[in-house]
């Protein structure tokens, strides 16, 4: 048919196919069968996780990680992470990345990109579709930043054939990721999962120690080493390898211990795990383990399958919460015990659960999730419901009106709608991991939803009108469509109207209402109707069409009375200026009992609180519009009373096997009223057998024979034409309680578990209570404290075992009462694993054993591991019944030495076996310590050795040593006879504090000990004896011995210093007392020390000190040499014998005599304060130098010029201070400086020569000045230079004016090298026959000096011969150049000559005259010294 119509309209034009198009869908909506019914959420599956990410995840830096999260659902769930309070994880470069399969990777990072936030956080997976959002458990990430560490072996006490516990110290900042895989001995591998709990060597499953049982002397011959292993990278470390030093306890020893008296070991639920005692003593101890009940109590363990005792250790396997608690290791021997407490701590990883898993709820229905955990110390209970948090503060209370706590574990959603269904999800943690359960909640059948509704539309005639509803709910609902309230079906009989429905994929309704050829009077209010079974959802809306006003007629319009009613006028055509209302010709106005709409709001009638008299009736609807015309109808409006139900209720206190009838009667409403009855919201089931009887206005229900299953809600419905009413009554049936589960007697094994239930039902729900017999076998019952319902013996005693009542009462009838018996089978016991019991020799004993434990009990003896000799008349055993078990009694007359030893009392009995150990010691005198040796003998001290004695099984309390010097002894023979006199005063008792135990090469047991007091080289005679609690031994046979010599005691006296020559000391003294020497003296021992407080001490190593040894006992004087001058020296003697040297005597003070200082004054400076003053500064000599008091310095001073021109004299300054200032000093002169130090003796050494100069300052006036005329215009001024110069100069200064004329004279500067030359200047540019005045001064860095005495020269254009050089007398060195310039000046240039004592310059090798006239010496010999050389006859040099 489809194929036929799409034919169809593919082959006609596009007019046609408009025209065709509503019929044919209207056609096909109608035609086309709608899908089967479904379910709102068929097809859609919540995200439940396939992989859920770990609690914990800790990794390295250097490796990093990744957590994967996978989950399935339907549509498949999209998976990200979160961060703990919810917000999104996002991707951090280089530190986190999440990949698109829901994986979280954490790269490998450097130490400094550590972040908190990224890699110490708390992460979860969430999946979520649109069934609902699923979060995972909390992760603990924590990243590991790589660190260095180094593991050893500690090294501890180990005693041979005892048990040792060695330990592998790891660094408390990795333990949590490193672990011991292994230990190595020797080349033997003892790795943890293999260890033999019986065997020598056990890796234990706590920390990896390693634990030796009955340690050997071959354990100290090979080597120990621990490996552990990184579990983050994998990396693997050894430990160095130890030696152990395996003592012997040669000696008795009392139980000890090195571990701690009370520790704490944690276990993962399900591991195993060893318990160590490491308990060591001579003789060994017997061990014996105990649990400790809740009274404190101890409780012997019996070995088990899961339990093994062996000896010094402990193994539980797969350990579990009975297994937590404290555990006891006792150690007993005959000198005493020793108790190590075990507190096990069962780490049990949480897990959780929600009942139901999935529910499913109708609409409006309640649900209740129920979380029960497992584990130990859960932190916290959170709901999440699709993934957000439930709760506010931690408060019972979720923040959403319809969902509330129960409790901390239930969850109740009342009034379920659609925002309710999803996951559900409750998480728990503790301090070591979290876990969550979820559940589903699905919704049933649900109340229609509109999801998708039309609007209030204006159109025009012609078009096509398609109105769409759209709606969900369970089962899906069915769609109706009105037209101002009339079904459409009823109004309209042809096929413009077509309505159609289908479910979509989703589960959604969609209904389509479609007009085609729209006319005015098809508008009006139109209204689709979604309905099920559950309940129905409309909607409404107008549709306005063009056209005139038209009011259609409809039916009758039905009220309720006493309700409001809104009558809609049936109205069409638009637009529409005013909508009245008439009643019985009156028009209608709003006021108290009537309110009328606008037009635009549809113009409706509403009546409040309708009555049937006064508001039944005709009502008028009357349409204009605005061009005024008018449509008017009539409609009828009937007021139907609804029924009025009279409560009822059931009668109180009904007990099952009642009777009973209630009735629901109908005081009020419109007939005929129609009955019906419900039971908890169900048909009444015919099995409940409850009769019903109708009326006409009522209904009753009869119980005739009422039971617990008649109790619930009744709920009765009257209907009738106006609506349809009901009132819900409780029936409470009161059951007494009866069992569901009867508790029986029973029997317990003392120290285990057990948990015994009591159920019962009834209503109200009966309260259980246990009660308590008082005693095994009293019924004088008192309550018990029970958590629930059941009874609880934890490590059961026997004060647990006795006669139990379980209650159950809920105020109806005289309540159950079931009376039991808990036997608790106690094995043979005792309260002590072993005792020490003493007695004196020759004195009666009596061993007693009482044993505890069920009967029959058979007690047995043992003497150290053998049969006791009932024969023996001394030996005899009696038994005694008592209430708790049986006493045993082990008589020995007469002891004796050898009954010493050690008694087992045996008890036994079907429930178990136990032993007490008795350590018997007999009491006697210790014998006398034999084989008394001299082992070490020094001055003052001797070390005695002897064979150790029986000490009478009473521990040796301490030896007395008596010696006397042999000197006091009247006669060797008398020592040779008697063995000495002990009775005089000179004996001397010692008790010895302490003694060493060793083996002797023939393993005789040997104690030593020092005896002090001695004198040194004195004969002794000495003995000894051995004391006990119960008497003294006899003395041994004395032995002779004589003390080492010693170093003398007494320094020698009256020392006396007196100062010899330079540098030197004499010391006397006399001999010390003979008594003191302690041998022979050798002689004496002199030291010489420099004496601190002096003022020039300075310490200086190996020199402060002289030392001189004299030989000779009788030499009492000795010559210090080599000492320091004026020092005083501490002078002490000592005496010497073989031995060596006695004590110094007091220190005697002497000084050497005063010399010159013997170093210069230290770091001179010298300062230039101006042109001809200096300061002078330094510090004194060391002070090891001074050589005596320093009185002052000198300061020896010179200038430093050429000797030739002068003499430099050499000036002397004296001063007591450390610094001192030269003045009137040659200007710009340098200083050769020396300072030294003088005692009262003399002058010290003086310093290095310092140099140093004045500062410059303004030269002299130039020596001499000249002035000779050159031509008629030009006059040549000549100079010779400052006699002293004050400095270099810079430069002269030439002034000049005409003679006679007064004002400013005119100045020329003449520039000078480094020798001061040029000193001449000449003057151009004069006037003819003028006369001039010239003068020269001389200018340095500082400044100008004075100028010159003026000369006058006139010009002349004739210029006689003038020589401008200056004669002077020059000093020289033999063997230097000289050049002696001659310049001569005139008009003509005249010609220059040299004599010498009047006679011309010849040539000689030792004369040149030069082209400029100058004269040059080469080399002035001897005999050109003090000669007068004269150039022409105006210049003379006087050479010398």
């Amino acid at each position: 048919m489809c194929l036929m119509l799409l034919k169809i309209f593919n082959a006609k034009g596009t007019a046609y196919k408009s025209s065709l198009l509503l019929p044919v869908l209207a056609l096909l909506l109608v035609v086309l069968p709608s899908p089967p019914a479904a379910k709102a959420t068929s097809g859609l599956r919540v995200p439940t996780f396939m992989q859920e990410p770990p609690s914990h995840l800790l990794f390295s830096n250097d490796t990093g990680t990744q957590i994967s999260c996978t989950a399935h659902g339907n549509p498949p769930p999209v998976v990200s992470w979160v961060l703990k309070d919810g917000t999104l994880t996002t991707q951090v470069p280089g530190l986190r990345k999440i990949t698109g399969n829901g994986t979280l990777y954490f790269p490998p990072f450097l130490a400094q990109y550590y972040r908190t936030d990224v890699h110490e956080a708390t992460y979860r997976c969430r999946a979520a579709n649109e069934a609902g959002t699923v979060l995972s458990r909390n992760v603990q990430v924590q990243a590991v930043v790589r660190r260095q560490f180094h593991v050893h072996v500690e090294n501890t006490e180990v005693y041979l054939g005892n048990s040792a516990l060695i330990k592998c110290a790891i660094p408390d900042y990795v333990r949590p990721y490193v672990k011991v895989s292994s230990w190595h001995r020797g080349e033997e591998i003892l790795l943890p999962d293999l260890s033999d709990v019986a065997g020598r060597y056990v890796v234990l499953s706590s920390y990896g120690d390693l634990y030796i049982r009955s340690v050997r002397t071959e354990d100290s011959l090979v080597k120990f080493s621990c490996l552990v292993t990184n579990t983050l990278s994998g990396e693997k470390q050894r430990s160095a390898s130890i030696m152990l030093q395996v003592k012997e306890l040669s000696k008795n020893l009392a139980p000890r211990t090195t571990q701690k008296p009370v520790m704490e070991v944690h276990v993962e639920r399900g591991n195993d795990i060893h318990l160590p005692c490491n308990i060591h003593g001579n003789p060994f101890p017997i061990f014996t383990w105990y649990r400790v009940s809740d009274s404190s109590a101890l409780y012997p363990i019996p070995s088990s399958q899961r339990v093994i005792l062996s000896r010094t250790l402990l193994l539980i396997k797969n350990a579990d919460e009975r297994d937590a608690g404290k555990w006891v290791c006792q150690a007993a021997n005959q000198f005493g015990e020793q108790r190590v407490e075990i507190r096990l701590l069962v780490n049990s990883y949480v897990s959780v659960h929600i009942l139901p898993q999935v529910q499913i709820v109708n609409s409006g229905g309640a649900a209740i999730f129920n979380c029960s955990t497992t584990g130990s110390a859960i932190d916290g209970i959170e709901w999440l419901h699709n993934g957000m948090p439930l709760q506010g503060n931690s408060a019972l209370s979720t923040g959403r009106e319809n969902i509330r706590f129960i409790t901390k574990t239930s969850l109740m959603v009342q009034n379920v709608g659609r925002r309710d269904r999803g996951v559900y999800q409750c998480l728990v943690e503790n301090s070591r991991a979290s876990a969550q359960a979820m559940a589903e909640l699905k919704l049933g059948d649900t109340v229609p939803e509109l999801i998708y509704t039309f609007i209030e539309q204006n159109v025009r005639p012609g078009p096509l009108i398609s109105l769409k509803c759209s709606a969900s709910g369970s089962p899906p609902p069915q769609f109706a469509w009105l037209l101002d309230s009339q079904p459409i079906m009823d109004v309209s009989l042809h096929h413009r109207f077509a309505i159609g429905q289908f479910v979509d994929m989703s589960g959604d309704v969609i209904s389509h209402l479609n007009i085609s050829h729209v006319r005015p009077d098809d508008g009006g209010l139109y209204k689709c109707v979604a309905t099920n079974s559950m309940g129905s959802v409309e909607h409404s809306a107008r549709l306005n069409v063009y056209g005139p006003p038209y009011v259609r007629a409809i039916g009758p319009i039905k009220a309720v009375a006493g309700e409001d009613i809104i009558v809609h006028c049936p109205f069409s055509g638009y637009p529409i200026e005013q909508i009245r209302w008439e009643k019985g010709h009156q028009e209608l106005t709003s006021n108290l009992h009537y309110s009328l709409s606008p037009v635009q709001q549809g113009g409706y009638l509403v009546i409040k609180n309708v009555e049937p008299t006064r508001d039944q009736g005709m009502y008028t609807c009357i349409v204009r519009s605005r061009v005024g015309e008018e449509a008017r109808r009539d409609m009828q409006l009937n007021v139907n009373s609804p029924p009025v139900i009279e409560p009822f209720k059931f009668p109180k206190n009904l007990q099952e096997g009642g009777r009973a009838q209630i009735t629901c009667a109908v005081s009020s409403g419109d007939m005929p009223i129609y009955f019906s009855w419900k039971k908890d919201d169900m048909s009444i089931p015919t099995s409940l057998q409850i009769t019903e009887k109708k009326e006409e206005f009522y209904s009753l229900l009869v119980f005739k024979d009422i039971s617990a299953k008649h109790s619930g809600k009744y709920t009765c419905y009257a209907s009738n034409a106006a609506a349809k009413v009901n009132y819900t009554a409780e029936l409470q049936v009161r059951v007494a309680p009866r069992w569901a589960l009867e508790p029986m007697d029973t029997a317990i094994m003392l120290g285990n578990t057990i948990s015994i239930n009591c159920e019962a039902e009834g209503y109200p729900i009966p309260t259980i209570t246990w009660f308590k017999g008082q005693g095994k076998i009293s019924q004088d019952f008192k309550p018990l404290s029970m958590r629930n319902n059941s009874l609880v013996l934890n490590l059961a005693t026997d004060i647990d075992e006795g006669y139990y009542m379980c209650q159950a009462t809920n105020g109806i009838g005289a309540g159950l009462k079931k009376i039991i018996h808990i036997n608790v089978n106690e094995p043979a016991r005792f309260e002590q694993a072993a005792r020490n019991v003493s007695s004196r020799r020759n004195d009666p004993i009596n061993l007693e054993c009482q044993a505890k434990g069920d009967e029959p009990i058979t007690i047995s003896w043992t003497y150290n591991n053998g049969r006791i000799d009932l024969n023996n008349f001394r030996f005899s055993i009696a038994e005694m019944k008592t209430e708790k078990g049986v006493d045993s009694q082990l008589t020995i007359a007469r002891s004796d030495r050898q009954d010493s030893g050690i008694y087992r009392c045996i008890a036994e009995n079907p429930y178990g076996r136990a032993e007490l150990v008795i350590f018997l010691a007999v009491q006697e005198r210790p014998d006398t310590p034999s084989n008394l040796e001299v082992f070490e003998v020094s001055s003052r001290t001797v070390k005695l050795s002897w064979r150790r004695p029986f000490d009478g099984n009473s521990p040796v309390l301490s030896y007395l040593v008596q010696y006397q010097p042999l000197k006091y002894l009247q006669s060797y023979a008398a020592l040779g006879l008697s063995g000495g006199d002990w009775s005089g005063p000179n004996i001397i008792n010692v008790t010895l504090p302490s003694t060493s135990i060793s083996r002797s090469y023939d393993s005789d047991l040997r104690e030593s000990a020092i005896v002090a007091g001695l004198t040194p080289a004195t004969t002794f005679l000495i003995r000894m004896q051995a004391i006990n609690e119960i008497e003294r031994s006899s003395f041994t046979d004395p032995i002779v011995l004589k003390t080492q010599e010693e170093a003398p005691t007494e320094a020698p006296s009256n020392v006396q210093v007196q100062t010899g020559g330079e540098s030197e000391l004499i010391v006397t003294w006399q001999i010390p007392s003979r008594e003191s020497w302690n041998g022979e003296l050798i002689g004496y021992t002199v030291n010489c020390s420099e004496e601190k407080q002096n003022i020039n001490y300075i310490s200086v190593v190996n020199n402060s000190l002289k030392s001189v040894i004299v030989s000779g006992w009788a030499t009492t004087k000795a010559t210090i040499r080599g000492l320091r001058k004026y020092t005083r020296y501490a002078v002490t003697v000592r005496a010497l014998n073989s031995f060596g040297s006695g004590p110094w005597s007091a220190a005697i003070f002497g000084t050497t005599a005063e010399g010159v200082p013997e170093a210069p004054p230290q770091h001179v400076n010298c300062t230039a304060l101006s042109s001809q003053s200096l300061k002078i500064s330094w510090l004194e000599p060391p002070l090891q130098f001074h050589g005596g008091i320093i009185q002052g310095y000198k300061i020896l001073y010179r200038p430093i010029v050429n000797q030739i021109d002068f003499p430099a004299k050499l000036e002397v300054k004296r001063t007591s201070n450390l610094e001192t200032y030269l003045h009137t000093l040659h200007k710009a002169t340098n200083y050769s400086m020396r300072v030294l130090a003088y005692t009262a003796t003399g002058d010290g050494v003086a310093s290095q020569p310092l140099y140093c100069q004045t500062e410059d300052d303004v030269p002299d006036a130039p020596a001499s000045i000249k002035a000779a005329a050159l031509t008629a215009d030009s006059i040549l001024i000549s100079w010779l230079p400052p006699k002293n110069r004050n400095g270099i100069i810079s430069h002269y200064t030439v002034y000049s004016r005409e003679a006679g004329r007064k004002g400013q004279a005119k100045s020329y500067m003449v520039r000078v090298d480094e020798n001061g030359y040029p000193v001449t200047y000449e003057a151009r540019g004069l006037a003819e026959n003028q006369m001039y005045e010239f003068w020269v001064s001389a200018s340095t860095s500082v400044g100008e000096g004075e100028p010159t005495s003026v000369v006058a020269q006139a010009t002349n254009t004739r210029a006689p011969a003038r020589i401008a050089s200056f004669g002077q007398v020059v000093r020289k060195s033999v063997g230097t150049a000289l050049i002696l310039e001659c310049l001569a000046v005139g008009n003509p240039t005249p010609r220059a000559r040299w004599l010498t004592r009047d006679r011309p310059v010849t040539f000689s090798p030792f004369y040149e005259v030069t082209n400029e006239g100058n004269l040059k010496i080469h080399l002035c010999p001897e005999i050109t010294l003090a000669r007068q050389i004269i150039c022409s006859e105006a210049m003379r040099f006087n050479i010398k």
